[in-house]
């Protein structure tokens, strides 16, 4: 499957929601180049959160037989490849935020509004960062 940035998937995404209010969800019947591959007619279905029954339309119109289990499973790899890539975008927005709370921190000490707990502090937020670090490497 291919890699998409979150921002793709965004922009993807926008672009369905749009053309599903401006269509209404309509098939394109026949705006398909002949010998387009069968992965881009479901991946294109996919995205345009097609029923089933659109599905097999758009598909069989271009002269391809396949049965709703085949399109299941195509979905269910786009669907958990979309979930994959976004909590791998969200655990490195949340490692950055952490970054930062930690680097924030580090500065305080012995800085003019240490009141004597921001090395304590920083230490902590150290030791928060490892952890999501570890975490993350995980899984």
């Amino acid at each position: 499957m291919e890699r998409r940035s979150r921002v793709e998937y965004g922009l993807l995404m926008h672009a369905v929601q749009l053309e599903k209010e401006l269509m209404g969800k309509a098939p394109r019947k026949g705006n398909y180049r002949p010998g387009t591959p069968l992965n881009e007619i479901l991946k294109d279905c996919w995205s345009r959160s097609f029923t089933m029954e659109q599905t097999l339309q758009e598909v069989e119109g271009m002269g391809f037989k396949v049965d709703a289990s085949l399109v299941t499973w195509f979905n269910g790899q786009w669907d958990a490849d979309f979930q994959r890539e976004m909590s791998r975008e969200d655990r490195a927005d949340k490692l950055m935020e952490q970054a930062q709370v930690f680097a924030s921190a580090w500065a305080s000490v012995d800085g003019p509004f240490d009141t004597g707990t921001m090395l304590a502090t920083a230490k902590k937020e150290r030791e928060n960062l490892r952890k999501m670090i570890l975490e993350a490497d995980r899984g």
